[in-house]
């Protein structure tokens, strides 16, 4: 048969889209019987073949179902998939300032004073003015770019990540899942209802932006623009809106070329693009598959 559905997501699966190993994973059964099933592949002259199949070897029963199941229609599939995939983004955007607490940050002593870091920035009245800026800019970006064009953004952080840890972070779900999930995330975080998770997310990835700067020290020399926009960056939090506009504008009339930027830009637009750059590297690593399973989603 070509499709399964998967206990633990909720949802209808494509034999085409899973590995082997998926199916104990993500709980795969036979839609009809519920019986657990295995990926096969069969090679058919230039093409090859993707299946799932019984472990019941009794033929009258694999084909009884193989019928039951081909009846299933695209829309009952198509529903059903966004009625969980829904179900779990709500969940998702339940317990992300959790999981990010406790998968970014060290749980010792030190988290309490992240906490506090993250809520300073969060209550910046100067980085609020800049991270509304962002905010409008992404949002437009989702709106307008589409799917494509955001797992263009994804691909872009993972291969940053390969080139200089020579691996990306490991995930339970294939990358596939983890940018269709990640994507889905982002849209629901550009919408009003969201405006907290997107906040605090932020907050997340500026201050990752100033960790990253501050591990460059034993590594290679700084650029003169990372001290600049380090210095900045702790100066802007706590700061009112009209001390942050001066901050603002020496950024943005500090001219930044090749090979710091793609094209002539500033320090501002790099600060920008370089938070934002981090909030989609923060999204695609998330552990989803283990939140799912913490939360018995599925079952």
């Amino acid at each position: 048969m070509k499709i399964g559905y998967s206990l633990l997501l909720g949802e209808y699966i494509n034999a085409e889209g899973i590995n082997y190993t998926d199916c104990k994973n993500f709980q795969i059964v036979c839609p009809s019987c519920k019986e657990p099933v295995f990926k096969a592949k069969r090679e058919l002259n230039s093409s090859t073949s993707h299946y799932l199949s019984h472990y019941n070897k009794d033929k009258s029963y694999a084909d009884e179902c193989e019928l039951r199941v081909s009846k299933i229609s695209q829309k009952d599939i198509q529903s059903l998939n966004n009625e969980a995939r829904n179900q779990k983004l709500e969940y998702f955007l339940n317990v992300l300032k959790d999981t990010i607490l406790e998968h970014e940050y060290d749980q010792g002593e030190s988290l309490e004073l992240s906490i506090l870091l993250l809520k300073k920035i969060g209550n910046s009245a100067a980085i609020q003015f800049f991270r509304d800026k962002v905010y409008e800019i992404t949002k437009e970006m989702v709106r307008e770019s589409g799917r494509s064009k955001i797992y263009d953004l994804f691909d872009s952080y993972i291969d940053d990540i390969v080139e200089v840890a020579g691996s990306f972070y490991e995930t339970s779900f294939s990358i596939e899942i983890q940018k269709r999930i990640a994507y889905d995330i982002l849209s629901h975080l550009v919408s009003a209802k969201a405006r907290g998770n997107y906040i605090f997310l932020f907050s997340h990835s500026y201050v990752t932006l100033m960790n990253r700067i501050e591990k460059i020290k034993g590594v290679r020399d700084f650029y003169d623009y990372e001290i600049i926009l380090h210095q900045n960056m702790r100066k802007l939090i706590g700061l009112s809106k009209s001390k942050g506009l001066k901050i603002f504008n020496r950024l943005a009339n500090y001219t930044l070329r090749p090979p710091h930027t793609i094209e002539s830009s500033n320090l501002l637009n790099k600060m920008a693009s370089e938070i934002a750059h981090e909030m989609l590297g923060c999204i695609i690593r998330l552990p989803y598959f283990e939140m799912i399973k913490k939360a018995g989603m599925g079952k």
